[in-house]
């Protein structure tokens, strides 16, 4: 178990952002996932980098962004398959791993590792996290083999964002008010078997049609690994950067990077890594992409319905 000073949570001050005491505990128990996956990938010999927002902080804050509340790493795509394989019997008890394959409510093209599935503010779940009491996790996204042929590779992103389109109505249909709701889905039901039939594929419709189209955009993302080339594309569903080329060369090592209480493991090619990603990397823009922020505003919600006199 990783060990803080008592100080580390209090709120504070980050950048000109105030960072409460809860998010700080939040931030403590993430870093209690990645030590688990870690130890995983150390005795498996999985490759895992920091990556989006994650290896940013690990660069310019020695740490969390200031506004961020979550923790991505990135693997190529083989060594994320066989952390999938690893994770079902080696993660530790109350643990869970998230993904197309294996849970067919998941709805990301990516994977995550969570703590539970409930919140929990038993004595053994608080102490195990820090004072955490939510479900918490990381992420984690496969590196594919960039196409190195412009007309395969204009092709295949063409694909992914067909779906990616598709995934994102489907997710404004669940939330959209009654009057317009249909109207919404009939238009994702053409999409859909539009797709069904380009691409001879078949979409269950009594079974979840968004966690269908993530195991087909995997498989679109895969098709490049045929054929080695020299660089890593990370084409995941929720985020639209599919110009970004990641020479292979930005990877051959790692450095181990502080990371708040912990640590981190960054790809030697960092700043051409994060170049690629946000131009002027240094210089702070503070954002709140993919969710709102707190992510686990909804649970922070439920236990003060629940436990009133939590924390108080």
């Amino acid at each position: 178990m990783l060990e803080f000073p008592v100080e580390f949570f209090q709120e504070e001050v980050r950048s000109g952002f105030t960072v409460d005491s809860m998010m700080k505990r939040v931030w403590a128990a993430q870093l209690e996932v990645l030590q688990r996956v870690a130890e995983i990938c150390k005795e498996e010999k999985i490759r895992q980098y920091a990556f989006w927002g994650t290896l940013l902080g690990a660069v310019r804050h020695k740490g969390f962004i200031p506004w961020d509340d979550d923790i991505d790493i990135a693997m190529p795509r083989e060594d994320y398959l066989k952390f999938l394989g690893a994770a079902k019997t080696r993660l530790p008890e109350g643990y869970r791993l998230l993904d197309v394959y294996h849970e067919p409510e998941w709805q990301q093209s990516f994977a995550r590792v969570v703590n539970g599935d409930t919140i929990d503010i038993s004595e053994k779940r608080l102490k195990a996290f820090h004072g955490c009491p939510f479900v918490v996790g990381i992420d984690i996204f496969p590196l594919d083999e960039w196409a190195e042929e412009e007309a395969k590779r204009n092709y295949q992103q063409e694909v992914l964002k067909i779906v990616r389109t598709l995934a994102v109505a489907l997710l404004k249909e669940e939330k959209a008010e009654e009057s317009i709701k249909q109207q919404l889905h009939d238009i994702v039901m053409e999409g859909v078997e539009a797709l069904e039939e380009g691409f001879g594929i078949e979409i269950d419709k009594s079974e979840n049609i968004l966690n269908q189209l993530c195991r087909f955009y995997d498989r679109v993302c895969m098709e490049g690994n045929f054929q080695t080339s020299g660089a890593y594309a990370a084409y995941a569903i929720d985020n639209d950067k599919y110009d970004c080329r990641y020479d292979k060369e930005w990877f051959r090592s790692t450095e181990t990077f502080s990371f708040e209480n912990s640590s981190v493991l960054v790809p030697c090619g960092y700043k051409e890594i994060l170049t690629e990603l946000f131009g002027d990397y240094m210089t702070p823009v503070r954002t709140f992409e993919g969710h709102s922020y707190p992510f686990y505003g909804e649970q922070l919600e439920q236990l003060r319905q629940k436990w009133p006199d939590f924390g108080s």
